[in-house]
């Protein structure tokens, strides 16, 4: 996508930069369990979603 801008009485065509968000990193020793416990206590060391029902995986105490 470029960008049309008038400045001093002339246009220029500029290029818009791109804000990119540093990607996610799961905490070290971080556990995550569904909030339905759908497996019981069952807990995984990486963020997700269930197995069973699907839904996103919560944080939870080690």
């Amino acid at each position: 996508m470029l960008l049309l801008i008038k400045y001093l009485n002339n246009w220029y065509f500029v290029l818009p930069i791109q804000i990119i968000a540093p990607a996610k990193t799961d905490k070290a020793g971080a556990v995550y369990a569904c909030p339905m416990k759908c497996e019981g206590d069952k807990t995984y060391d990486k963020e997700g979603s269930c197995p069973t029902c699907k839904m996103d995986l919560k944080p939870g105490k080690n």
